[in-house]
């Protein structure tokens, strides 16, 4: 579980680089190399918070994502959502557990 965890962390983390790097190349259906495993990436993280929505709702993706997409401190994200951070951070380990996969 942590495992994984980590593993969508760091494909988070280039997001957004890589999702314009894909704009810019037209997104093409396909790709090989470099390109498929950008692609392999993007998909993973938009698919991953998609099954976050559906399992825990939007406001659960928006804090996931603003969170590891958006680099928003945890404190930051507590206070933007009025709850103590323990809270946050027992809900955001509830929902980033991919075990139950």
């Amino acid at each position: 579980m942590e495992k994984e965890r980590m593993e969508f962390k760091n494909l988070c983390r280039g997001y957004h680089a890589q999702k314009k790097w894909l704009r810019e190349k037209g997104n093409r259906a396909g790709c090989e190399g470099t390109e498929a495993m950008i692609a392999e990436n993007v998909k993973t993280v938009e698919t991953t918070l998609q099954k976050i929505e559906e399992r825990f709702g939007r406001s659960a993706r928006r804090i996931v994502s603003g969170m590891y997409v958006d680099h928003i401190s945890q404190k930051e994200m507590a206070e933007l959502c009025g709850i103590p951070l323990r809270t946050l951070q027992r809900r955001l380990h509830t929902w980033t557990d991919f075990s139950g996969e």
